[in-house]
């Protein structure tokens, strides 16, 4: 049963309708069950503003009164938000003809509508608090189409910052940010007469004209994808003979630019830029073809599905410029849309992603560069080494994510009013490394699960654990292949990581499904493996370009 409700839980958050209404078909598990914190699926989609999983949940006969360890149910959490309070006030007041009393304190004082209308909600019967949930909080949806992945939706950070005690802890964050980047400040200004050193940020993003250069090379070729869907679209060219070529190119491509980085000499930050925009484009343009292949062949068929009315007119030079620079890497006709660009906002996100990386920068130079010349030592002096840059190392990474997967993608979401902003989930809270794995970037996470795991599992016909480790096997050979441009030699010293500790945590932390010590143990594991592959990454650095020492590549991190 255990094992069941992992899986429950797992699709709720990842929206796989299908799969938990398949196990509720098959008695294999109770709509009440809870997780470790208590929490019910249904909490779960309400947390995550999915109404389509909601109303099924609902419709299975789910619970809204029942509370986790913090004592909050489903009720709780709609009614909190200023919109949903207000129509349940309109919808429930109505009833209890205490109108004017309660629409005179809502916009003053939310905390008194949870008092007021829980107890008076109770005391109604089950079917009539799910009616107005279904009908009010959780209004009847239009079934979604397979082809519309994204839908509006606010990023997790963002929706948290709305509570005053979210905000307060993420100012206290802030202000301990700010006294560590002035402790650095300080120290550099009074040793060494200046604020702060930038000589190795400028070298790690040296000839970043000539990277520049070949990423705007690899953009307009990406154009030569739009190019041959527009021509198997309209009946100038051979769908087989298309692909054939494009896949070819882009091989080739793949191939290649790793000698062109070299032969420019980039160094590791602008080499990354070219190695992960490469790999963005290629991820897209996979998905532009796949999903227009798919859309042709379902309008072939006659298969009633509003999407497949949009083709082949989707097919058009502004609906691919957009798709170019949406913070998406799946494909669709029509995305959701905002109704304006908030400058504010914009303008907010590009200084957090600005703030993130000077503060990344300034820790990693004060707490990290000191012990490289020790990661070159004997062994012992390389674990101390590492158990010193770990805490820095886990806290340059959470800045990345907030500037890079919060900040940078809002930025650009904001710009091109691109109204879905899930780009990642709660990771933080993951009790399992699977979980982890499928919400610190959603981004990647869905383009994998529908051009690679969904292929492989229902085109193929694999088992859907051969599929879910050919995933995870394509995913880290692509990591790796970023890395090893980025630091122009090849070491699988993540790719091991992955493959070995990676997937023995996953099986690990399927005993005792739902423990919370199992979120100490991801943290305490991603703090050990952050402080690891610095030291072990800088250790086969030196040993490639500060010694005459040639290993063959396939001797990973043994002598590194």
């Amino acid at each position: 049963m255990g094992e069941y409700i992992e899986k429950l839980f797992e699709m709720v958050h990842d929206r796989d309708y299908s799969g938990v209404i398949d196990l509720f078909e098959k008695n294999l598990v109770d709509v009440n069950c809870v997780d470790g914190d208590g929490k019910t699926p249904l909490q779960i989609a309400t947390l995550n503003e999915d109404t389509t999983m909601v109303g099924l949940l609902l419709g299975k006969g789910s619970d809204v009164h029942i509370r986790d360890t913090d004592h909050v149910c489903p009720l709780d959490l709609v009614v909190q938000k200023t919109q949903i309070a207000t129509l349940v006030a309109n919808k429930a007041v109505s009833a209890l003809d205490h109108k004017t009393k309660i629409l005179k304190n809502i916009d003053s004082n939310l905390n008194d509508i949870d008092e007021y209308f829980e107890p008076q909600l109770m005391s109604k019967e089950h079917s009539t608090i799910n009616d107005l949930l279904n009908s009010v909080i959780f209004p009847e949806r239009i079934p979604e189409s397979k082809y519309e992945v994204h839908h509006a939706c606010e990023s997790v950070i963002t929706q948290l910052m709305k509570i005053s005690h979210f905000s307060t802890i993420y100012n206290i964050f802030a202000g301990i940010l700010i006294i560590a980047m002035s402790n650095i400040v300080v120290n550099n200004y009074l040793e060494n007469s200046g604020i702060l050193d930038i000589s190795l940020f400028l070298w790690c993003f040296g000839n970043i004209t000539y990277a520049v250069c070949i990423w705007f090379v690899l953009f307009i070729g990406s154009w030569f994808a739009f190019g041959l869907q527009y021509l198997i679209s309209f009946g100038f060219l051979s769908r087989k003979i298309a692909y054939t070529v494009y896949y070819t190119l882009l091989s080739l491509v793949l191939y290649y630019v790793p000698s062109v980085i070299t032969y420019y000499e980039l160094p590791p930050a602008s080499a990354a830029f070219v190695s992960c925009e490469l790999v963005r484009l290629a991820m897209k343009n996979h998905s532009f073809l796949m999903v227009n292949r798919d859309l042709h062949k379902d309008k072939v068929n006659n298969v009633s599905d509003r999407n497949v009315e949009y083709y082949p007119k989707n097919v058009n030079w502004k609906n691919y410029w957009l798709f170019l620079w949406v913070p998406t890497l799946i494909y669709q006709p029509k995305y959701p849309r905002t109704n304006r660009i908030r400058i504010g906002f914009v303008i907010k996100m590009f200084l957090d992603a600005f703030l993130s990386l000077a503060m990344v920068y300034a820790i990693f130079v004060a707490y990290c560069v000191p012990m490289f010349p020790f990661f070159t030592k004997d062994f012992k002096t390389l674990m101390l080494a590492v158990f010193k840059v770990m805490i820095p190392s886990l806290l340059f990474s959470i800045l990345g994510f907030f500037g890079l997967l919060h900040s940078w993608l809002n930025a650009f979401a904001e710009l091109t009013r691109f109204a879905d902003r899930r780009f990642y989930t709660d990771w933080w809270n993951s009790t399992n490394w699977a979980q982890y794995y499928r919400r610190w970037n959603t981004v990647v996470h869905n383009f994998l699960k529908t051009h690679l795991f969904m292929v492989l599992y229902e085109d193929f016909r694999f088992t859907k654990g051969s599929s879910m480790w050919l995933t995870f096997i394509a995913s880290a050979i692509v990591h790796e292949y970023i890395v090893a441009i980025a630091l122009g030699f090849y070491k699988p010293i993540l790719l091991i990581m992955f493959l070995l500790p990676g997937v023995l945590f996953i099986y690990l932390t399927k005993l005792f499904v739902g423990w919370r010590g199992w979120n100490i143990f991801m943290w305490t594991m991603l703090i050990i493996g952050h402080g690891t592959l610095l030291g072990l990454y800088y250790r086969a650095w030196y040993r490639h370009y500060y010694t005459d020492i040639v290993d063959p590549w396939y001797y990973g991190i043994i002598y590194v």
